[in-house]
């Protein structure tokens, strides 16, 4: 090829026979009698060198920095995107395990191949310091989108290990406003006081309440956007372990220093209550975008050891619509109907459909956002957890209450196949936007 912009169709008549590993770098060999055609099909991580991309560092051994990370949206209104790293494990201000987050601002060019988490002094990004001993702050970040309105993207860190109230492991999640600039390069998370963020308490001991967190878009069409917290182990209607989500209403002002997420009354936000018994209901929650296009955005969460069908363990994913209001103070995700949301229902036994799910986008550019459904543990063709990832298209209505991820057939979503035994292929699954 003469240049970079030139491109060569691989149609029919070209055969993938082979694939290379050069030094790092994959290549798919595709061959037409004589002809060979090498294609570069992977960028080794290892070549990042600033202008490609480039690596962020954890600050010290054991912080396990990179379980968490996430787009945190434009925290400092500079016009760049910024990135979220949790790092759990950090040993904040003398706290074993208090964990921490770190944001990494965007900026348009000049950045190092690799960069020292420990290193960010508020020009270039920040961290967000733990509050307790143990509560493992960072375990999931996310952007907040902009929660209070005033053009800065927020962010949520959970701390699903946390105490609030002497409730052991209760769980908290901390909303952190973005501004114009001015950031210090630590931010304690306890000193937060509702003008500069606020901070979400789990209810009841053993909740691990933030086990997961996201955006939720705007569920109520208010213009603000709101958040989903997710408590995979508390117990709704004497349910052991059914799980339960809560969403919070984005505003204005208002917003205590702390929120208790059993005070959310319908007009605050709202709890989704796991259907059944150890459902785990909140084990991942997310922004399901508009799937029904409707104007108002959609939420997922996921319950992967529901035994739909008495299949142990396969797992169902509950889509939950927005609307414009009329939200009870809670909703039970077993009586979806298919008008105010369905339930999608894993195929096999210990498939755990709904670890893994997110929002992407609108796929096939019928103006409906679609969904990604990763099973790792999925054996497609046979093959031992090579693992699944399920793309169910969105539509304008004509949902049924209950949607089986084995019925999907091109025309309303498909199935993408990992290749190799123990590859876990859908472990985990995000929009990757419009790459090319």
């Amino acid at each position: 090829l003469a240049d970079a912009d030139d491109t060569i169709e691989i149609g029919s008549g070209w055969t993938l026979s082979e694939l290379l590993n050069d030094q790092g770098r994959l290549f798919a060999v595709y061959t037409q009698g004589a002809a060979r055609l090498e294609v570069a099909g992977a960028v080794p991580l290892n070549g990042m060198d600033g202008t490609r991309g480039f690596r962020l560092d954890g600050a010290n051994s054991g912080d396990r920095s990179g379980l968490s990370v996430a787009s945190a949206g434009d925290v400092n209104g500079d016009g760049y995107v910024d990135v979220i790293v949790g790092a759990p494990n950090v040993q904040s201000g003398g706290l074993m395990n208090a964990g921490a987050a770190y944001v990494v601002f965007g900026k348009s060019g000049g950045f190092a191949s690799a960069i020292d988490l420990g290193s960010l002094n508020g020009s270039n990004g920040f961290r967000l310091d733990g509050a307790n001993t143990n509560d493992n702050t960072g375990w999931s970040v996310s952007k907040a989108a902009d929660i209070n309105g005033d053009g800065f993207g927020d962010l949520i860190i959970a701390t699903p290990f946390a105490s609030p109230g002497g409730n052991s492991n209760a769980g908290s999640s901390y909303v952190v406003f973005g501004k114009s600039g001015g950031f210090a390069s630590a931010i304690e998370l306890a000193a937060l006081d509702g003008t500069n963020g606020f901070r979400l308490d789990g209810t009841a001991a053993g909740d691990h309440s933030g086990s997961s967190v996201h955006s939720a878009g705007d569920v109520n069409g208010d213009g603000f956007a709101d958040v989903i917290v997710g408590a995979p182990d508390a117990d709704p209607g004497a349910r052991p372990d059914a799980g339960a989500a809560y969403v919070i209403f984005g505003r204005a002002e208002g917003f205590a220093s702390a929120i208790a997420l059993e005070s959310l009354n319908g007009t605050t936000g709202f709890r989704l209550d796991g259907a059944a018994a150890y459902d785990f209901a909140g084990r991942a929650v997310a922004s399901a975008g508009d799937l029904n296009g409707d104007g108002f955005d959609d939420i997922i969460v996921g319950a992967p050891d529901a035994a739909p069908g008495g299949d142990s363990s396969a797992g169902s994913s509950h889509v939950v619509f927005g609307k414009s209001g009329g939200f009870g103070s809670a909703i039970d995700l077993g009586s979806l109907n298919g008008a105010d949301g369905f339930r999608v229902d894993g195929i096999d036994a210990l498939d755990q459909v709904g670890f893994h799910i997110a929002s992407s986008g609108d796929l096939n550019g019928d103006g409906f956002d679609d969904l990604l459904i990763g099973v790792p543990n999925g054996d497609p063709n046979g093959v031992s957890s090579a693992g699944e990832t399920f793309v169910l298209f969105g539509r304008s209505g004509g949902f049924a209450s209950a949607i089986d991820l084995g019925s999907l057939d091109g025309t309303d979503g498909f199935r993408l196949d990992g290749i190799d035994a123990d590859d876990l292929s859908g472990v985990s699954v995000a929009s990757a936007g419009d790459v090319d």
